[in-house]
């Protein structure tokens, strides 16, 4: 009964920390190397990227993948995020693509609100290299997953970004994708 009792506690253990929130996932944008394995392109081919619509780019040999149900009518601010896989060099790399409602895509800021404390940050892009793109499609992460609200500023006007639950879910989504793809969540 001892070793039953045991068994079960340990099976009640592992379950917990299996379904332990992405909210809680410490991700260093420096512990990104970009490289993917053969496991976790496996289990994006699988498991993943029918939730994507997918882009050959032979030449390049590079696939892009960006989320099927991402709002591409919206009225609104909104970023896109696309995965690019380039399968000659096992890489995976993340593209920030801002919707045509932000005036100046190349260069642009987020405000993030906490709603209780009320203090402001500010989320900057600069179109630059990989590692930048990760590093902004990375704290925008961070911000959705601690319910931040977030604000663009178009000069004249403060207009709420990621302000819907379903804009959220498919950044929140892809980021995660792409981390599992880069071998970077459990």
């Amino acid at each position: 009964m001892k070793a039953f009792t045991n068994l079960l506690l340990s099976i009640l253990g592992i379950s917990l920390l299996a379904c332990q929130s992405d909210k809680a996932q410490t991700i260093s944008v420096d512990d990104i190397d970009f490289m993917t394995n053969d496991a976790s392109e496996i289990f994006f081919k699988n498991v993943r990227q029918s939730y994507y619509d997918k882009q050959e780019i032979k030449a390049a040999g590079m696939d892009v993948f960006r989320m099927a149900d991402r709002n591409e009518t919206a009225d609104y601010p909104l970023i896109h995020l696309a995965i690019a896989y380039n399968w000659r060099n096992d890489q995976a790399f993340l593209m920030v693509e801002p919707n045509d409602k932000i005036t100046n895509p190349e260069a642009f800021e987020i405000w993030r609100v906490h709603p209780e404390r009320q203090d402001t940050a500010i989320i900057r892009y600069a179109m630059g290299n990989m590692r930048d793109q990760v590093a902004f499609a990375h704290r925008l992460f961070q911000a959705i997953n601690t319910e931040d609200q977030l604000v663009w500023f178009d000069g004249r006007s403060a207009v709420p970004i990621f302000d819907k639950f379903d804009d959220r879910e498919v950044l929140r989504k892809t980021i995660l994708d792409y981390y599992k793809l880069i071998g970077l969540t459990p």
